[in-house]
């Protein structure tokens, strides 16, 4: 407490002498004290500087300031208004101390004031791993992730759109013309509601790549007949490693070249869908014919003219929607015509193989085969 006190000294015992007497005056001045308003201060690991301010007053102005760090203050720590820059290794260390001891303090001694500087984590931003994108199925899944002292973010970059929005961490980014012609694109995830931390972004690298290219060839054949598919495909980026075929029928296929036999006749959707080592795919369907088959069939009339048999063959061909429009008969060794109700004259006697094929107007044929049986001529 400050103040002053006189003290007097007066002699005794001076015999016959007056008494003598003295002053002395003691002055008592008040101690310094220093104030810095906070006890602790929290500050971001990215954003670390320390704004100090501290008063000293009563038996001092002045004062210095002081770190257990291995940081600076600026302009000096002289100033009772200065800043405290850390160290990186202030800042791995989590937390130090910060001391202001009053100076020019007389008979005093000096006072001090501390204050905790805590550095809390900044913000950690995943925008997920670079992507290749199918640029026939472009649209981006975007996965982001935002954890430390702020779960909340925003995207950025490229011209085109993002659904929901550009809020949400886990969205879909739909690019544009120009996006896709450029090749590629970079997002960025950059964090919000910092609170006193800088800003963190982190980049993902969107690249656009050609998808494969379906293509495949064939033969329209008839029912029952093998069709033999060839796959004509282009790789695009990188090579195609699927095929997936869907022969319109209910029969699929997973190879590269297939074939198939259709049962029915009629036109059947071949779809083919193929995938790229880049998981791009394309599809690509095409019509393929199965022609009805015709089926073959006669019969036959004979008629003896003296020593000789004739034999008239009635066809008995039968086909849905085609035209039959071609018969050939083979007699045996009796000979053959090209006719669809041909006369034959039978000279011997026995067992003769009657073959028959007709063809339809679409290239189907069919076959069958009879045994005539031509027998002696009677004997007067």
């Amino acid at each position: 407490m400050a103040g002053n006190v006189t003290l007097v000294l007066t002699s005794t015992a001076q015999g016959t002498c007056s008494a003598e007497t003295d002053t002395m005056q003691i002055v008592i001045t008040g101690s310094p004290i220093v104030d810095i308003p906070q006890d602790t201060i929290y500050v971001c690991s990215n954003n670390p500087n320390v704004s100090l301010s501290g008063t000293v007053s009563g038996g001092s102005s002045t004062g210095k300031w002081i770190s257990t760090g291995t940081g600076l203050f600026s302009p000096d720590n002289l100033s009772l208004t200065t800043t405290y820059q850390p160290s990186p290794q202030d800042v791995n260390n989590g937390n130090i101390w910060i001391y202001l001891e009053s100076t020019n303090n007389g008979n005093c001694v000096s006072e001090l004031d501390s204050v905790n500087i805590t550095f809390t984590a900044a913000p950690i931003v995943d925008a997920g791993v670079d992507q290749l994108v199918c640029s026939n199925d472009s649209e981006v899944s975007l996965t982001g992730i935002i954890s430390g002292p702020t779960t909340t973010g925003a995207w950025s970059g490229g011209s085109g759109n993002f659904n929901p929005d550009n809020t949400t961490l886990n969205t879909i980014y739909s690019p544009t013309a120009s996006d896709l012609s450029s090749g590629s694109i970079i997002l960025t995830l950059s964090s919000t509601n910092n609170g006193n931390c800088l800003v963190e972004t982190d980049l993902v690298q969107i690249d656009f790549v050609d998808p494969p290219f379906a293509n495949f060839n064939f033969s329209s054949v008839c029912q029952f007949d093998t069709t033999y598919f060839t796959d004509y495909s282009l790789n695009g980026f990188g090579t195609i490693v699927n095929w997936s075929w869907d022969f319109g029928d209910g029969a699929i296929d997973f190879s590269t070249d297939p074939n198939h036999i259709y049962t029915s006749n009629g036109s059947y959707d071949v779809q083919l869908i193929i995938q790229s080592s880049a998981a791009c795919f394309d599809t690509i369907v095409k019509s393929v014919n199965s022609f009805e088959k015709p089926q073959a069939n006669f019969d036959y009339t004979s008629t003896c003219n003296t020593d000789q048999i004739i034999i008239d063959f009635n066809d008995l061909s039968q086909v849905g929607t085609a035209t039959i429009n071609y018969w050939f008969y083979d007699f045996g060794g009796a000979g053959n015509q090209a006719t669809q109700n041909p006369t034959q004259l039978f000279l011997g006697e026995g067992n003769f193989t009657i073959t028959q094929i007709v063809q339809t107007d679409q290239g189907c044929s069919d076959t069958t085969t009879q045994i005539l049986n031509v027998p002696p001529k009677p004997v007067a």
